[in-house]
C-alpha cells in the first residue's frame, strides 16, 4: 500500500518540479520585459529631457528667429512630441500586456500553497508595475508640457505673422505718401513765380480802377431815366384820379334823380 502512495507522491513532486519550471521560465519573460519597459521608460525620460531643453532653448531663441526658421522647428517638435505619444502608448500596451500576465501569473500562484519566493516575486513584480505607471504619469506630465510650449510657440509664431503684414501695410502706407508728396511737389513746381504773380495782381488792379471810373457816369444817367419814368407814373395816376371823381359824381347825380322820381310818384 505505501508503494503506490510513494509514486503518487513521486508523480506530484514530478508535477510541481515542472510546473516550478514553467513558473521560472514565465518569471525569466516577464523579469527580460520589465527590464525592457525600465530602458524604455529611461529613453523616453532622457529623450523628454532633450526635447524640453531644446524647446526652452527654442523659447529663449524666438524673439530672434526668422519665422521660417521658427516654423521649421515648430513643426520638428511636433514631430517628436508625436513620436513620443508613439512611444507612450507602446509603452501602455506593453504594460496592458504585462498587467494581464501578472494577473493571471497570481491566479495561478493562488493555486499553490507554501511557496513563499514566488510570492515574493509576485510582489516584486506588483512594485515594478507600480513604478512603470509612475513613470508613464510622468511621461504624460512632460508630453503635456511639451505640447504646451509647442502651442506657446505656435502663438507667437503668429503674432510675429500678424506683426510682418502690419509692417507690410506700413510699407504701402508710406510707399503711397511718397507718391502724393512726388505729386504735390510737381504741381508746386508747376505754379507760376512770385514776380508773375505780382505782375498779374497789378494788371487786375489796374482794371478795376478802369471799372471804378466808369461806374459814376452809368451810375447818373440811369438815375436820370429813373426820374423821368416816376414823373410819368405820378401823371398817369392823377389822370386816373380824375377819371375816377368824375364816375363818382356822375354816379351820385343818377341816385339823387332816382331818389325825386320816387318822390313824385308819392
Amino acid at each position: 500500500s505505501l508503494a503506490p502512495k510513494v509514486e503518487r507522491l513521486g508523480a506530484q513532486v514530478e508535477a510541481m518540479d515542472k510546473l516550478r519550471e514553467s513558473y521560472d521560465s514565465r518569471f525569466t519573460l516577464l523579469s527580460e520585459r520589465v527590464g525592457e519597459v525600465r530602458s524604455m521608460a529611461n529613453e523616453v525620460t532622457k529623450e523628454l529631457g532633450e526635447v524640453r531643453a531644446r524647446a526652452e532653448r527654442a523659447a529663449s531663441l524666438v524673439e530672434e528667429a526668422e519665422p521660417e526658421v521658427l516654423m521649421t522647428e515648430v513643426k520638428r517638435k511636433a514631430a517628436e512630441v508625436d513620436k513620443l505619444r508613439g512611444r507612450i502608448d507602446a509603452l501602455d500596451i506593453k504594460l496592458d500586456t504585462l498587467t494581464d500576465d501578472v494577473k493571471e501569473l497570481r491566479r495561478d500562484v493562488t493555486k499553490l500553497t507554501g511557496i513563499e519566493d514566488i510570492l515574493e516575486l509576485a510582489e516584486d513584480l506588483r512594485e515594478d508595475i507600480a513604478e512603470a505607471e509612475k513613470v508613464k504619469s510622468e511621461m504624460k506630465s512632460r508630453a503635456d508640457k511639451v505640447a504646451a510650449i509647442f502651442s506657446e510657440l505656435h502663438g507667437k509664431l503668429g503674432e510675429m505673422e500678424r506683426m510682418k503684414s502690419e509692417i507690410k501695410d506700413l510699407q504701402k502706407t508710406t510707399s503711397e505718401m511718397s507718391k502724393t508728396t512726388t505729386d504735390l511737389n510737381t504741381k508746386v513746381e508747376a505754379f507760376p513765380d512770385f514776380d508773375d504773380l505780382m505782375r498779374r495782381v497789378a494788371q487786375l488792379e489796374e482794371t478795376v480802377g478802369k471799372l471804378k471810373a466808369q461806374a459814376p457816369a452809368e451810375t447818373e444817367a440811369g438815375e436820370e431815366k429813373e426820374e423821368e419814368e416816376e414823373n410819368e407814373e405820378s401823371e398817369d395816376e392823377s389822370e386816373e384820379s380824375e377819371e375816377d371823381e368824375e364816375e363818382s359824381e356822375e354816379s351820385e347825380d343818377e341816385e339823387k334823380e332816382n331818389e325825386n322820381e320816387e318822390e313824385d310818384k308819392e
